[in-house]
C-alpha cells in the first residue's frame, strides 16, 4: 500500500507499506487503548491521511468494534458536533490532533458543555502534531462538567513512515509533563525546573514505544547516540517501519537506512527532535523547523505558544514562526505569522496586539522579531490533518503573499526582505542547475 506523508515540511511522499507493517501497527494501536469488539468509537479524521485511514478505519476493523465516522468538514464548521456524537453514541474511544481539542474549548459555551455526557470516553488520543500541556489542562477543565475524566487523555506520537503509531500510553494514569529550562533547551540540553520557573517549557510525554519498536535519540550531524539529558533526532527501528519512499531511491536511502557507529540499524530518521526519559518519548520539535540565531536553537512551537498567550483573539494552534537570512553571513531574522479571530472582540486595536507580541517574544527569548503579522483566521497553510506548514508560510512571506490585518516590523525589515528574496532566487537557480546536471549525467550513463 502507498501511504502519503502529510507534507508539513516537504512535498508529500508515498511510503511503501506491507501487510506486515499494517498488522503490526494496528496491534500496537490496540495495545495503547486496550480495545476490543465491545468498544464504540467516533472520528472525523480525513480518510486519506494516516491517522484517519490507519487509526480511525483500519484499526477499528482490526478490533471489530462499532465505529461512527464524520466528515472533516463537519468538524471544521462545528467542532462541538464531534463531542455531541461521542455523547450520543456513548463512545469509548476517539482521536484527533491537538488543535481539535483547543477548538472545542474555544467554540463552546458552558451550557453546551454541560449538556454533554462524556463519561463513557475511556481514551481520547491526541497526536499528529505537538501535544500541548495547556491544551490538555484546558480541555479537561472545560469538559469536567460533562463527565470527562482527565485520565482519558492519551498523547501519542507517530508518522506515516512508521505506518502510524510509534509511542503512546503510559504507566501514569494522567499525561506526564516535564518542565524544561528554555535557556538550556536552546543548547539541546534537558534540565528540569519547577513549573513556576519563568523559563519553564512544558513538554508532554507521548508515552512508551509500542510493539517492541526501538527508539534511539541521535545527534543528527554526527550520528552518535545522545546522552539521557540531550535533545536529538528520533530514530526508529521495528516491524511498523515501511520499506521506503515509492520511486524515490535516494531519499529512501537517506531516511530509511541510517545506522549507528556500532553498525546497529537500519533506522528510520524521523526528522523530529526529542528525548527519552524513564522509557517515555518527549517531542521537542522538527529538525527542518528549528530556528538557529547566533548559535542558539529556538523551537517554533514554543515561540508560537508564547505568541498565542498574549491575547484571547490570537487563535491557539494557528500560528507560524520561522526565520529567513537577509544575505550571506547575515544573522537570521525571526518572523511571526499569527491568525486572529476578530469576531471575539471586533473593537480591539490589532496593531497594539502585534506590538505586544513583539515585546513578549523579545522579552522571553532575547530575540526581536523582524516582522510580526496578524492574519485572518484559517489563512495560514496547513496539511489535510491540520498541521501548520511553516515552510509554505515562509515561502508566502518571502513572496509577498501574506496579507496581514495588522503588522509590526523593524525599520530595516523591507531592506532585509528584499535581500532575502535575492538570496532565495539565487539558491533556487543553483538548485535547478544542479538538478539539470544530474539529469544529464544520468542520461549519459544510461
Amino acid at each position: 500500500m502507498i501511504q502519503y506523508t502529510s507534507g508539513s515540511t516537504t512535498t508529500p511522499k508515498g511510503v511503501a507499506l506491507t501487510h506486515r507493517n499494517l498488522l503490526h501497527n494496528m496491534e500496537s494501536i490496540r495495545q495503547v487503548w486496550d480495545g476490543d469488539d465491545t468498544a464504540t468509537s467516533v472520528f472525523w479524521l480525513p480518510s486519506h491521511h494516516d491517522m484517519g485511514l490507519i487509526g480511525a478505519i483500519m484499526s477499528m476493523l482490526y478490533v471489530g468494534c462499532t465505529t461512527h465516522l464524520m466528515s472533516p468538514s463537519s468538524f471544521v464548521k462545528r467542532p462541538m458536533g464531534w463531542l455531541e456524537a461521542i455523547s450520543r453514541h456513548r463512545a469509548t474511544f476517539t482521536a484527533a490532533p491537538n488543535f481539535a481539542y483547543d477548538r472545542c474549548v474555544e467554540e463552546s459555551t458552558a451550557e453546551q458543555r454541560a449538556a454533554l455526557d462524556l463519561s463513557s470516553l475511556a481514551t481520547a488520543m491526541n497526536g499528529a502534531e505537538p501535544v500541548q500541556a495547556t491544551t490538555l489542562d484546558r480541555f479537561a477543565e472545560a469538559f469536567a462538567p460533562a463527565g470527562f475524566r482527565p485520565e482519558a487523555l492519551c498523547p501519542v506520537y507517530g508518522l506515516a513512515e512508521a505506518t502510524l503509531l510509534v509511542s503512546g500510553g503510559s504507566d501514569s494514569a494522567l499525561p506526564v509533563v516535564a518542565h524544561i529550562d528554555r535557556t538550556e533547551l536552546q543548547a539541546d540540553r534537558v534540565v528540569d525546573v519547577e513549573p513556576e520557573h519563568p523559563a519553564a517549557v512544558a513538554l508532554v510525554s507521548c508515552g512508551r514505544p509500542r510493539g517492541g519498536q526501538q527508539v534511539a535519540i541521535v545527534d543528527p550531524v554526527t550520528h552518535l547516540p545522545c546522552g539521557p539529558d540531550q535533545i536529538g533526532e528520533i530514530w526508529i527501528a521495528g516491524p511498523s517501519v515501511g520499506w521506503g519512499y515509492w520511486a524515490r531511491p535516494d531519499e529512501t536511502t537517506q531516511t530509511f537506512s541510517a545506522v549507528l557507529p556500532d553498525a546497529a540499524g537500519p533506522f528510520l530518521r524521523t526528522g523530529d527532535l526529542g528525548f527519552l526519559r524513564s522509557g517515555e518519548l518527549y517531542i521537542a520539535g522538527r529538525c527542518k523547523d528549528l530556528v538557529v540565531i547566533r548559535g542558539g536553537n529556538y523551537y517554533p512551537n514554543d515561540i508560537e505558544r508564547t505568541v498565542q498567550a498574549c491575547h484571547p483573539v490570537l487563535v491557539s494552534g494557528r500560528g507560524a514562526v520561522f526565520a529567513f537570512t537577509p544575505g550571506l553571513g547575515a544573522v537570521e531574522q525571526l518572523v511571526v505569522v499569527q491568525e486572529v479571530d476578530r469576531d471575539r472582540d471586533p473593537a480591539l486595536d490589532l496593531a497594539e496586539i502585534a506590538d505586544s507580541v513583539r515585546a513578549a517574544v523579545t522579552e522571553r527569548y532575547g530575540v526581536e522579531p523582524n516582522s510580526v503579522n496578524l492574519v485572518q483566521h484559517l489563512s495560514i497553510p496547513t496539511t489535510s490533518s491540520g498541521k501548520i506548514q511553516r515552510g509554505q508560510c515562509r515561502r508566502q512571506f518571502l513572496g509577498g503573499e501574506i496579507a496581514p490585518v495588522a503588522h509590526w516590523s523593524t525599520p530595516s525589515a523591507l531592506d532585509d526582505l528584499a535581500k532575502a528574496r535575492e538570496l532565495e532566487a539565487a539558491v533556487q537557480i543553483a538548485e535547478l542547475i544542479k538538478a539539470q546536471a544530474a539529469r544529464q549525467q544520468a542520461a549519459g550513463q544510461s
